[in-house]
């Protein structure tokens, strides 16, 4: 950890310093005449080097079958240039499952393993690691030996402070720059801040998906809504809440089929902090070093109210119950749905069933623009055998070749620019065919509270939601008045225990 303990991210990150690692050995040939009779020669040393030693490099992953895909494509192009690397592919289920195993893999320090430059590469950067509890129990492969981390891993930006705690992350900004990754006007700057802490790039951005508003074209026709006096998204997908509440309203009300609804709004809270930034505030006190919740703010009423004044409305809305027994994107598919909050993982699924569908942008509770995003990134074991190659994968995997490779697949938004304004990401002949929700929604992203606290308070906020949500026979306002400022004042003691446990206690 730097000088004062606390986890702190970098706002940027600076232009690399050049090390010139240039310290060559000379060696010195005897060239005087032989004394062995010409019937026996001294033997010449081979004048070529070595075949380089096979190297395997372990590659973690998570997603749908279509994402999972693509990252095998971009090791299979990795291999083909490089004969003597071997990439074997780690699958999961999701980011949490992904991030939870290497949390276990890189808290467990492996008697093995060695830095490749012969010394910590923790000390080496002027951290000391803090390891922190695994979110899981490990299955040991023996009983002294956890199992083998990842040497490249992708993680969401979600677990960034815990893996950080770790001290096994390499920081990647200098030696990214050196082979030639560009970090300016190519990729959005929430996305390198997201995984940028103590002063560096701990992970290079991959993907940044925008949470967007799925809406099924042949149940919501938005040129009939100017009748109704509603007012329908512009042309790059921007919506009010209040319009975006009362279509969903009115799709219910016209819809005879048994067990419609129009929508389900996800207890996430990640969403209301979009929601609450669009309404001029923010989820927590201040953005860098959290010292606790603000929901019970004019942003935090304003938000939760237009939220579950929706979410209250049976008649509509889904309730958890339901969604539980049916998830709301199978329901979505299934034309039993009109509104689907998601990401474009979700449009493989989406294609496949044949639902007739289009997106817009998260609604708005006020005047700003603000959505949440699934920011993912490339991350790399410091205490890798294999560094030096893990750090070139990473390279590859975000060259403009690769990440074309990840857009056409349907299921990822690259976090280059570049290639998410190209015909390769906005595949015109397909659904969806608006794509400006996603190119927009890039900008509009938050930034998540960096603290190893964050994730408990996504939780409880995540609860609060659904109780609230589920409070149908009470007032909201008394719920609101009695449980946000409870909320608040719990929140810092979750805050101050983070602080103590990265030094600043």
């Amino acid at each position: 950890m730097t000088t004062g303990g606390r986890m702190r991210r970098a706002a940027t990150v600076g232009t690399a310093t050049l090390v010139a690692l240039t310290t060559l050995l000379a060696g010195c040939i005897d060239g005087s005449a032989s004394t062995k009779p010409p019937s026996t020669p001294t033997p010449t040393a081979p004048s070529s080097s070595p075949t380089p030693e096979p190297q395997t490099l372990r590659f973690s992953v998570y997603g749908g079958r279509q994402a999972v895909r693509a990252y095998r494509d971009i090791a299979d192009s990795y291999e083909a240039d490089h004969p003597g690397v071997r990439i074997v592919l780690q699958p999961h289920s999701d980011a949490a499952a992904a991030a939870e195993d290497a949390l276990a893999d890189l808290s467990t320090p492996d008697p093995d393993a060695a830095s490749p430059s012969g010394s910590s590469p923790a000390a080496s950067a002027g951290t000391t690691p803090t390891p922190s509890s695994p979110t899981k129990a490990l299955t040991p492969s023996s009983p002294t030996k956890a199992l083998t981390p990842p040497d490249v891993f992708l993680l969401d930006q979600h677990y960034l402070p815990d893996l950080v705690s770790t001290g096994r992350l390499h920081p990647l900004d200098d030696e990214l720059e050196d082979k030639g990754v560009e970090f300016g006007d190519d990729y959005q700057r929430v996305a390198l801040t997201a995984f940028s802490a103590e002063s560096a790039l701990q992970c290079m951005p991959f993907e940044m998906s925008p949470t967007v508003l799925f809406v099924n074209t042949r149940l919501v026709r938005f040129f009939r809504l100017l009748d109704e006096g509603i007012e329908p998204p512009d042309e790059n997908g921007a919506w009010r809440f209040e319009d975006f509440a009362a279509t969903a309203r009115l799709v219910a009300q016209e819809s005879t089929r048994p067990g419609f609804r129009a929508v389900y709004l996800p207890r996430d809270a990640d969403l209301l902090q979009a929601l609450m930034r669009t309404a001029g505030g923010d989820i927590v006190d201040q953005g860098e070093d959290p010292s606790q919740l603000s929901l019970d703010s004019d942003a935090g009423r304003e938000a939760l109210t237009a939220y579950l004044e929706l979410a209250r409305d049976r008649s509509t809305s889904l309730s958890d119950r339901q969604a539980l027994r049916v998830a709301p994107a199978k329901r979505f598919a299934q034309g039993r749905l009109a509104f689907l909050f998601g990401t474009r993982a979700d449009v493989p699924a989406l294609r496949a069933s044949g639902v007739p569908f289009d997106v817009v942008s998260v609604p708005r509770v006020g005047k700003s623009k603000a959505t949440a995003a699934a920011i993912s990134g490339l991350c790399v074991d410091a205490d890798s055998p294999v560094r030096d190659a893990a750090v070139d994968f990473v390279a590859h995997a975000v060259s403009e070749t690769s990440l074309t490779r990840a857009a056409r697949s349907g299921a990822l938004v690259p976090a280059s620019l570049d290639v998410v304004n190209s015909a390769a990401f906005a595949q015109r002949a397909r659904r969806p065919h608006t794509v400006a929700p996603f190119i927009e929604g890039q900008k509009r992203a938050v930034l998540l509270p960096y603290s190893l606290a964050w994730r408990q308070a996504e939780t409880r906020i995540e609860e609060l939601m659904g109780r609230l949500a589920a409070g149908t026979q009470r007032d909201l306002e008394p719920e609101l008045d009695r449980l946000l400022p409870a909320i608040d004042e719990e929140s810092k003691a979750w805050f101050d225990q983070a602080d103590t446990k990265t030094g600043d206690g």
